[in-house]
Parts: C-alpha cells; sequence; structure tokens
C-alpha cells in the first residue's frame, strides 16, 4: 500500500498549490479587475470582426460628426465613419505594437542581462555601458529619433519603442543572475562540465520568470501609451488607420464641435492601461513571497 500511495503525494502537492495560487489571485480584487478588462480588451481584438460588421473606413460624408445613437453607439467621426467599428478595429493596431514592442524589449533584455549577469567581467562590462548609453536618453526622446532615422511607420514604430525597452528587461535579469550564479547547484553543475548555454536556460532564467513577468505586464501598459504617443505626433501609424493615438491625433481640432470623438478613442487608451497595471500590480503582490500570507 505505501508503494501505491507514494507516487499520488507529487502531483496532489502540485494540484494543492496551483488551487491555492488561484484561489489567492481569486482574492485580489485589484488582479481580477485588471484581468476582466484586459482579457475584454484582448478579445475584442481578436473577435473585432465579430463585435462590430461595420466597414471602419466606410464614409458617409451626410452624417459627419453624427452623436452617439443606439445604432452607432460611439456617433460618427469627421468623414462620417462609424467611430465604434474604428475603436474596435483599432485594437488590434494599439494592442499589438504595444505587445510587439514588449517582446522585443524582453527577448534582447534577457539575453543580454543573463549574459551579463552569469558571465560577468569583459561581457558584464561591454553589456552595461551599452545599456547606460540607452539609459542617457529619455525614453520619448530616443525613440522619437529611432523613428526619424528609419521613418514613420509601424515596423519602425515598434522597432523604436522596442529599443529603449530592453535596459529594464537587461537590468532586472542581470540582478537576478547575479544572485543565483554563486547557488551550490549551480557551481555544482558548472563544476560537472555541464553547458553554460544549458545552465542559463535550465537554472538561471527560471529564477527570473516571476520579475520579468511583472515587468512585461507593466511596459506593456507603458508601450500603448508610448506607440499612441508617437503616433499622435505623426510617427507611427498614418491615417486612414484606425490606430488610437492617430485618431485623437486627427480629433483634435473638433473638441468642441464634437467631443465624442476625442473621448472614446482617449477613454480606450485609459481603461486598457489601468486594466495592464492592476494586473501588474496585483502579479507583483501574488508572486512575493513576502506578501502571500497577507493575501
Amino acid at each position: 500500500m505505501r508503494g501505491e500511495s507514494g507516487p499520488r503525494t507529487a502531483p496532489s502537492g502540485l494540484g494543492e498549490r496551483l488551487r491555492a495560487g488561484w484561489r489567492r489571485a481569486l482574492r485580489h480584487r485589484g488582479f481580477v479587475l485588471g484581468l476582466a478588462i484586459t482579457g475584454a480588451a484582448l478579445l475584442t481584438a481578436l473577435l473585432g470582426p465579430l463585435v462590430s460588421t461595420r466597414d471602419p473606413y466606410a464614409q458617409d460624408l451626410r452624417h459627419a460628426f453624427d452623436r452617439p445613437s443606439w445604432g452607432y453607439p460611439f456617433g460618427r467621426d469627421e468623414f462620417g465613419r462609424d467611430l465604434y467599428a474604428r475603436v474596435i478595429q483599432g485594437s488590434r493596431y494599439t494592442l499589438g505594437m504595444g505587445t510587439a514592442t514588449v517582446a522585443i524589449g524582453l527577448l534582447a533584455g534577457v539575453a543580454l542581462g543573463s549574459a551579463a549577469g552569469y558571465y560577468g567581467g569583459m561581457a558584464d562590462t561591454v553589456v552595461m555601458r551599452a545599456i547606460d548609453l540607452l539609459l542617457a536618453f529619455p525614453s520619448l526622446l530616443l525613440a522619437i529619433a529611432i523613428v526619424s532615422i528609419l521613418g514613420p511607420g509601424l515596423v519602425n514604430l515598434v522597432i523604436a519603442v522596442g529599443v529603449y525597452s530592453i535596459p529594464q528587461f537587461a537590468r532586472l535579469v542581470r540582478g537576478v543572475a547575479l544572485a543565483l550564479r554563486e547557488q551550490e547547484y549551480i557551481l555544482a553543475a558548472r563544476a560537472i562540465g555541464v553547458p553554460d548555454p544549458r545552465i542559463i536556460a535550465r537554472h538561471l532564467l527560471p529564477g527570473c520568470v516571476a520579475p520579468v513577468i511583472v515587468q512585461a505586464t507593466f511596459s506593456v501598459a507603458a508601450a500603448v501609451l508610448a506607440v499612441s504617443g508617437l503616433s499622435f505626433l505623426g510617427l507611427g501609424a498614418q491615417p486612414p488607420l484606425p490606430e488610437w493615438g492617430v485618431m485623437l491625433s486627427r480629433s483634435r481640432g473638433y473638441m468642441r464641435l464634437a467631443p465624442h470623438v476625442v473621448v472614446f478613442p482617449g477613454l480606450a487608451i485609459v481603461v486598457v492601461i489601468i486594466g495592464l497595471n492592476l494586473i501588474g500590480d496585483g502579479l507583483r503582490d501574488l508572486l512575493d513571497p513576502r506578501l502571500r500570507r497577507v493575501l
């Protein structure tokens, strides 16, 4: 009977930990609210054609600046286009670009930070001086400079915002790597000849998962704001794309005549950023061992 009970202990322990973690998450009101907001925004972006069947580019100048109504809940813009359909379609561009920029910063930053922290010496010096060089410029000015060199466009905007996202991930992972590389299990792996890339992948990076996830969540919120801001300045998406920053830029001259053309794109940006920040705050609380007893 003892032989049968042994294999069942580990799965039940893992399942209990997962259930306990899920219960803690459900008790965190901010995390649940942020998850609901962000999940709704992502579903809207993925299921855009199902959420709104109208063409976001179709113009009807006879109904320009129509107020919100039952048929057009967000009203119409200066060309008579359905503002609701454009906000729904714009979620794909804004959220997609925000996520892509963080993916660039995360991949490059984790690679550079883990190499600098694990190897130290000259590798650490070279990587961190390059990171310091990037940090010497204000992030928004650095992105503007990169886009000015590469030219306006969606791809160039993603590259620009992605580049200035690299330092925060590199510094975070480097700090964790410096703390972990002297641990006994990593020293033992190096002593028996385990290749460095395998040590980094199997022993070092798992220790960085929790802080990287939290940082990535906050970074997506910052990237959404940066992408919208640069598109507002004409350095990202270009009309007639229904990107939220472009919509704000095109509509700011009609704020007094038709406030709804500015309110709804701006409200979409605000709501998404609040949802992402709430998720980040919740994950930080849930993944911090010092706060688990409180939740």
